[in-house]
């Protein structure tokens, strides 16, 4: 539980840093996420460390055969839940996070705070790296989806 509301914190007041990140490429050695959150969790992050960092996530089934999904809904307010794409192959990466919350004016709270105004395709963040993978997230119903474009994995394309 102390795990889950450091988190939260860090989510709601410890990342306002970021904000402009989105605006213009960022160099390797910029972190995009203070590093308690990336001690937590982090992009590109094997399946296996995951669940051992969280094992109260559960894995939950999916008809989809690339990927696998974990969600934890042991979460304060204001999330409601968070879930976890992981890849199926090589070393199964994390490249989703999605979050969600009771309503959407909490949503766009967080988001705000977290990426700043939305800079791509009107109502969407993009943010490019000058090597590794770039970030990208949007809003959808009660959801915040953040995803890494890690080369091999659902996203890598667009």
């Amino acid at each position: 539980m102390l795990i889950r509301r450091l988190l939260l914190v860090l989510l709601l007041y410890g990342v306002g840093s970021t904000r402009g990140l989105a605006q213009e490429a960022v160099s390797d050695t910029v972190q995009l996420l203070p590093e308690q959150l990336r001690q937590f969790v982090y992009f590109n992050m094997p399946r296996q460390e995951f669940v051992k960092r969280l094992p109260h996530a559960r894995e939950i089934s999916q008809r989809v055969s690339f990927r696998r999904v974990y969600i934890d809904q042991e979460t304060d307010p204001p999330l409601d839940f968070m879930a976890f794409y992981f890849d199926k192959d090589n070393h199964e990466p994390l490249y989703e996070v999605i979050l969600g919350f009771a309503d959407t004016t909490t949503r766009n709270e967080l988001a705000a705070q977290l990426l700043g105004p939305p800079n791509y395709n009107g109502d969407e963040w993009y943010v490019p790296r000058d090597s590794a993978f770039d970030y990208s997230a949007w809003r959808y119903q009660n959801k915040l989806i953040i995803i890494g474009r890690i080369e091999g994995t659902e996203w890598a394309e667009e």
